[in-house]
């Protein structure tokens, strides 16, 4: 990853959809046992996310005062 690359020294979670991405951010599922409390510093979501779209993860985090201040940075590629 191009992180590593630049020296960025901060933990990163990769996650491959987003059902996974809403475990993640809400501690449900297979991340139930991380303390939601410790969350990210920043999301970076990608719209075009399969199961769950990135528009309906980014709705999801907004509405919910626990995740609502969390920055996130929306990418997508054009068709």
């Amino acid at each position: 990853m191009h992180f590593n690359e630049n020296h960025v020294s901060n933990r990163i979670q990769v996650v491959r959809d987003g059902a996974e991405a809403l475990d993640f951010l809400f501690a449900t599922g297979a991340f139930a046992e991380r303390n939601i409390d410790n969350g990210p510093k920043l999301v970076l979501l990608d719209l075009k996310l399969p199961k769950i779209d990135g528009l309906e993860v980014l709705r999801r985090v907004k509405s919910d005062p626990r995740t609502m201040k969390i920055p996130i940075v929306i990418l997508t590629c054009l068709p």
